[in-house]
């Protein structure tokens, strides 16, 4: 079957992307890079490590005061993170 309608390369790539599980890693990628931008300076100045497992943030962080913050705020927090990709890529936060 040929196919009458042309698509340009970056099109094609980027549906391939987010059919895939190396796009939906590196949009999981993208939500840890943008984890400062999305809480409080000094929240994210007083955590130590983010990373992102299927869905869930994990946030480590040795202050019981940031820790409660992000708890107090987590809906927040993912419904920006989440509004910032574009798409449901977190889907709960953890704290260590």
């Amino acid at each position: 079957m040929k196919k009458t309608k042309t698509e340009s390369l970056c099109d094609v790539l980027g549906q391939m992307l987010d059919n895939s599980k190396t796009g939906t890693k590196m949009k999981e990628n993208e939500a840890v890079n943008m984890w400062s931008d999305v809480v409080d300076p000094k929240i994210a100045a007083r955590t130590e490590r983010v990373t992102v497992y299927k869905g869930v943030l994990t946030v480590f962080s040795y202050s019981a005061a940031v820790k409660s913050e992000i708890l107090a705020r987590k809906s927040q927090i993912i419904k920006d993170i989440n509004d910032k990709l574009g798409a449901r890529v977190i889907t709960d936060i953890f704290l260590r």
